[in-house]
């Protein structure tokens, strides 16, 4: 993968099999918004909804953050939803035929970026996994699923880097 960055514009080269794990990961999240979050798992349920501890119960602190975290995070959806909805299109920058490069204008990149770690962390909730699965060889991990789900939060973690390192170089390639 490379990243570059000028004029207010960020462009992704991926090699085939990186763009279509990213393809396929973005649509992943799209489906994942476009579900009622009261369908879904338990645990992807608690994340919508902010439930950060058994403890906010009896804390009216934690239970008013968890009330304003999910009220952000449900309004983030639909804006989330339509963005990977225009790249993934059929007239999507991602998705296009012979086109080796991804565009983002600098109103999409903080978007990408945020729609690229909620992945993350949605994969991390639904998977139960913590820093210490993080820490170790994938293939020791005792599912499949979650094999799949660290290699692919490690790989958006990787595009995540390449963006964030092309936007702090100004310009030049990373």
């Amino acid at each position: 993968m490379k990243a570059h960055f000028a004029e207010g514009m960020l462009a992704l080269e991926f090699e085939n099999s990186e763009k279509e794990l990213l393809i396929l990961s973005l649509v992943e999240t799209f489906n994942m918004y476009e579900i009622d979050p009261a369908q879904l798992p338990e645990r992807l349920q608690r994340y919508w909804t902010g439930l950060l501890s058994t403890r906010q119960a009896q804390d009216a602190d934690l239970e008013e953050a968890a009330s304003d975290l999910r009220d952000t995070r449900l309004a983030w959806r639909s804006d989330r939803a339509k963005l990977l909805e225009q790249w993934l299109g059929a007239e999507g920058n991602l998705t296009g035929e012979g086109d080796d490069l991804f565009t983002l204008d600098d109103d999409e990149i903080e978007a990408f970026l945020a729609i690229l770690n909620e992945r993350r962390l949605l994969l991390a909730a639904l998977n139960g996994i913590g820093e210490t699965q993080m820490d170790v060889n994938p293939a020791a991990l005792p599912t499949r699923e979650m094999q799949r789900a660290v290699w692919e939060i490690h790989f958006l973690a990787y595009v995540m880097e390449n963006c964030l390192a092309a936007l702090s170089d100004g310009g030049s390639e990373s």
